[in-house]
């Protein structure tokens, strides 16, 4: 039976939130899994309902680079995805994390990632290049220490979507 696009986008979206919520951005470390098939990958699973969401990542030699992708499967088919790459200083993360949580918990879609603009001891913004909503998305990420001179903590670079056609 075809799912209705309603239907899905209700399912898809609370199943990425609340994966977020208990994953990256919750308050207390969620169960990394070693991926012995992808040397150095980390990776956390959150499954809901008929919905996984697998949330996959490398650091690289530097620490501070990293990329990755997350992947909602519904009955263990890959449907949406979302990839994600670039770099931050360690006094970043846990701002980053806040920032992000501001968008998880009030579950608003900014292209999987935080508010437009977030600011408080530090500076978050995320410019949306493409903008499909969850179908279809991509943009960038900044986390900057404002000052006289402005100094870039770090960023990322995302993109993704929906893996099937409705």
């Amino acid at each position: 039976m075809p799912i209705q696009i309603s239907q899905l986008h209700i399912e898809v979206l609370d199943a990425f939130f609340d994966a977020m919520l208990a994953g990256y951005t919750a308050e207390t470390k969620p169960a990394k899994v070693p991926v012995p098939e992808l040397p150095g990958a980390k990776c956390t699973k959150f499954t809901q309902g008929r919905y996984q969401v697998i949330d996959l990542w490398w650091t690289g030699v530097d620490p501070r680079h990293s990329f990755g992708q997350t992947i909602i499967t519904r009955d263990g088919v890959p449907i949406w995805q979302m990839g994600y790459a670039g770099w931050y200083e360690p006094e970043a993360i846990p701002f980053l994390k806040e920032a992000l949580r501001e968008t998880y918990a009030k579950r608003i879609f900014l292209g999987g990632r935080g508010p437009v603009h977030y600011q408080k001891t530090l500076e978050y913004c995320n410019r949306i290049d493409i903008d499909q909503s969850w179908k279809k998305f991509q943009g960038r990420e900044d986390v900057y220490q404002r000052s006289k001179q402005s100094k870039l903590l770090g960023y990322h670079e995302y993109r993704g979507g929906l893996l099937i056609n409705l």
